[in-house]
């Protein structure tokens, strides 16, 4: 039993050091999986780690990584066994870029503000899925959630930005 008179006993078990940038959200995939820890940081990497000895936590390899936006705030696992798919949502912060236009008038834009890979079992790879240019104007995406797989044949997305929204992906 790992407590305590203080309390429970916290043993580390690992460090991933691959960037030196900051982590902005973590989360493990559903179950059947197994055991995968995706991680998002700041300047827009996402990494998916698996450990190879679920009896060993100190050892785990990167499955996949991809350089997405700057400004990776958070992420969710989204899973579905009715159409055979997991799949992570990325939320950003939103992006301002800059250009002159013709009349040298300074335009600004956002860019992307929610990312979804897909992961395809039959051929063990990960691949970036389009969204919904409507999402795009969401504004800085605060957090988001999948809900829980409950024998739809599509994912349920919630996503906080300036309000509450929710998406069917099918």
């Amino acid at each position: 039993n790992a407590t305590s008179d203080n309390g429970p006993t916290w043993v580390k078990m690992t460090t991933f050091n691959e960037t030196n940038d900051i982590v902005s959200d973590i989360s493990f995939a559903p179950l059947r999986l197994g055991l995968l820890l995706a991680a998002c940081f700041e300047n827009g990497i996402i990494r998916v780690y698996k450990s190879e000895d679920i009896t060993n936590l100190s050892r785990w390899s990167v499955k996949f990584s991809s350089h997405l936006l700057p400004g990776c705030s958070c992420l969710s696992w989204g899973d579905s066994l009715l159409i055979g798919s997991s799949c992570i949502a990325i939320g950003f912060t939103c992006h301002f870029s800059n250009m002159d236009n013709k009349n040298g008038s300074r335009i600004s834009s956002y860019s992307k503000n929610v990312d979804l890979i897909q992961y395809k079992a039959d051929v063990e790879s990960w691949e970036k899925i389009e969204t919904d240019p409507i999402i795009s104007s969401l504004g800085n995406v605060c957090d988001l959630a999948f809900s829980p797989y409950t024998g739809r044949d599509y994912h349920l997305l919630a996503i906080a930005a300036n309000t509450l929204h929710l998406y069917q992906i099918f």
